[in-house]
């Protein structure tokens, strides 16, 4: 919502928003029909943490600097292959601590399959939605997350948020 709502790219880092540009990317959303429940995913991932701290810690550490890189990519260089391989180790360690579904990987992977360069789940996870990186490939990995179960929503990036438009 938020990055709808304000346009461009957003880092979110302790409860900070820094806004910065981004390129315009092409990207499907793939929808499972399914929500998740914040609050209980949070509470899962609380545990598994309880149980295993350093474990978890490193794979949060891990996610920071993925997104840090990311955001350096998206604001410096733009290569759109090293950020999609980016997406795809984040997903797996979203899956590795629980946050995934079964239909949110099956879109995750359909769109992988069909030329994604990179794809991964939104938010807290536990259902709603996926989105993929699609350069070239928009038509490809749309039809691929019909396939899969998903509803796609064909959409790109842009620095410029909601706006008010009067006739």
């Amino acid at each position: 919502p938020a990055v709808s709502a304000l346009g461009g790219g957003l880092y979110f880092k302790k409860g900070k928003i820094e806004r910065f540009s981004a390129p315009n990317l092409p990207i499907i959303v793939g929808y499972t029909g399914e929500k998740g429940s914040t609050k209980i995913l949070l509470e899962k991932v609380k545990a598994l943490k309880n149980e295993y701290p350093e474990i978890i810690d490193d794979i949060m550490d891990a996610m920071e600097k993925i997104a840090n890189q990311g955001k350096k990519i998206l604001s410096e260089n733009g290569d759109l292959i090293e950020l999609g391989k980016l997406m795809n180790i984040n997903n797996g360690l979203l899956d590795a601590i629980g946050v995934s579904t079964k239909e949110l990987s099956e879109l995750v992977f359909a769109s992988r399959i069909s030329g994604a360069l990179g794809a991964k789940i939104t938010g807290a996870g536990g259902g709603g939605c996926m989105y993929a990186l699609t350069p070239n490939k928009q038509n490809e990995v749309e039809t691929a997350i019909k396939i899969a179960g998903g509803i796609p929503i064909k959409t790109k990036t842009t620095d410029e948020g909601v706006r008010i438009e009067h006739e």
